[in-house]
C-alpha cells in the first residue's frame, strides 16, 4: 500500500501579531510551518505504514521555502518526499493566492 499525503506551509498562527490601532496583520514574525490539517494526514499514514507496512510519500508545491516541511516530514518518517516546483507553477500560485477584492 502507498499513502501520498499532500502538505502546504502556512505561517505559524502564534507569530501573527495583530495592530488593533492600524488595523493590520504582521506576519513578519511568523515562519512557515506545515498546516496543522496536514500534519494530522501525515500522523495517520505514518499509523497505517506502522500497523500495515504502508510507504508514504509526502508532495508539495513551491520553491525551496518548502524543503524544510519536506524535511520534517521525512524526520518524522515519511518514505519520500517530493517537491513540484517550476516558474510556471509559481506563476499560478501567485494568481491562486491573491486575495479576492470585493466589487
Amino acid at each position: 500500500m502507498r499513502v501520498i499525503v499532500p502538505i502546504k506551509q502556512v505561517r505559524d498562527p502564534r507569530g501573527i501579531k495583530v495592530d488593533p490601532r492600524r488595523q493590520q496583520v504582521t506576519l513578519e514574525e511568523a515562519e512557515l510551518v506545515i498546516n496543522p490539517t496536514d500534519r494530522c494526514a501525515l500522523e495517520e499514514a505514518l499509523i497505517l505504514k506502522d500497523r500495515l507496512g504502508a510507504r508514504v510519500t509526502v508532495i508539495s508545491i513551491g520553491g525551496p521555502e518548502v524543503e524544510d516541511s519536506l524535511r520534517e516530514a521525512w524526520a518524522c518518517g515519511a518514505d519520500d518526499c517530493i517537491l513540484l516546483s517550476d516558474e510556471l507553477l509559481a506563476l499560478s500560485l501567485i494568481h491562486i493566492s491573491e486575495p479576492t477584492r470585493p466589487y
